[in-house]
């Protein structure tokens, strides 16, 4: 045993073997001690119940628990983690992990898809909560843009869920309300949003194919002018490089050439 100053102590307790004798030499201690721990090691404990889980009620949640969580949230939770850490069963150093999130992976989930994705799940968790429940009531019960209200944040909650529905092509669920229904279930209710969100991230990436072409051929088109007409010609006095005026004649150029000439006159002929 180990005390707390890091010194080696022996207990003062005999240890017996299976029969009760004393055993006095260290190496029959010490195979005394392995076979107790393999015995340990290998008794059913009596307090797990396997089937423990299925009797406590599983409340409703904004999505499931047990979600794969995304490349995004993966290549966040490395760049987090401390330098000089090893990470899973093979021990690999943060750094070296680190390193091959430099690359260009493209983007799976845009900030806009995650806020109004987990606005769309949450707008299906209060759904499913009983009238009485008074967020309920306040976001989409009759408490909802009540008389007298100020701030306006539930009642623009309310329209932002709209703008959400449309913005993952879920227009048809807008009218009349459908989404409510549909939000009664949560599994079907989370891969409808699920859908959505892609739907909404494959327009995105189109969109960004055809602006960096249209950018591709306004670069290209400048090329192509510049390559007939020349070079634009700088104005006098302008500098070659980073479009700054030169000012010949300054105080600093004039300090800097009597230092040379003093320099100059010193050395030793």
């Amino acid at each position: 045993m180990i005390d707390d100053e890091g010194k080696r102590s022996f207990t003062s307790q005999n240890i017996k073997d299976e029969d009760g004798k004393v055993l006095r030499d260290p190496t029959f201690i010490r195979q005394r001690w392995a076979r107790w721990f393999h015995k340990l090691l290998n008794i059913k404990s009596p307090t797990i119940d396997l089937h423990a889980a299925d009797k406590v009620k599983l409340w409703p949640t904004c999505v499931p628990l047990d979600d794969i969580p995304s490349l995004l949230e993966v290549e966040e939770a490395v760049r987090e983690m401390a330098n000089r850490k090893a990470i899973g069963p093979d021990d690999l150093p943060a750094e070296l992990i680190k390193l091959f999130l430099d690359g260009d992976q493209g983007c799976e989930e845009t900030i806009e898809v995650t806020v109004r994705k987990r606005r769309l799940c949450f707008a299906g968790f209060v759904t499913r909560m009983e009238h009485s429940r008074l967020l309920k009531r306040m976001l989409l019960g009759a408490m909802a843009g009540g008389v007298g209200y100020r701030g306006g944040q539930e009642s623009d909650w309310v329209s932002r869920l709209g703008e959400d529905l449309v913005a993952f092509n879920m227009g048809d669920d807008k009218e009349g309300g459908k989404w409510k229904e549909s939000a009664k279930d949560p599994e079907v209710w989370y891969n409808k949003v699920e859908d959505g969100a892609a739907w909404f991230m494959r327009k995105w990436h189109r969109q960004e194919a055809e602006a960096s072409a249209k950018r591709q051929r306004a670069r290209e088109a400048e090329a192509e002018s510049t390559a007939i007409s020349g070079p634009k010609r700088k104005r006098a006095g302008e500098a070659a490089v980073g479009g700054k005026k030169r000012r010949p004649g300054t105080a600093v150029e004039a300090s800097r050439a009597a230092e040379a000439a003093r320099v100059a006159n010193d050395v030793p002929g």
